[in-house]
């Protein structure tokens, strides 16, 4: 799973990144940010959102993609 360090890179590499991710990587960053994010789907949908941000982040995490 990505960590909100690496959607930031991957944002920062592809430009692709949404108004609310590009606020969130604007931010200083914790050692929190440093932990994978939860499993996508897992246990709500706010947990799958970031799929909705950075497809191309979620397209990568998925094993066999």
């Amino acid at each position: 799973m990505k960590t909100l360090n690496e959607l930031c890179a991957i944002a920062e590499r592809t430009g692709s990144a949404s108004f609310p991710l590009r606020q969130a990587c604007a931010h200083p960053r914790s050692a929190a940010d440093q932990r994978p994010l939860p499993v996508p789907n897992s246990e709500s949908a706010f947990d799958s959102s970031w799929e909705a941000v950075m497809p191309e982040a979620a397209a990568a995490s998925r094993p066999g993609k």
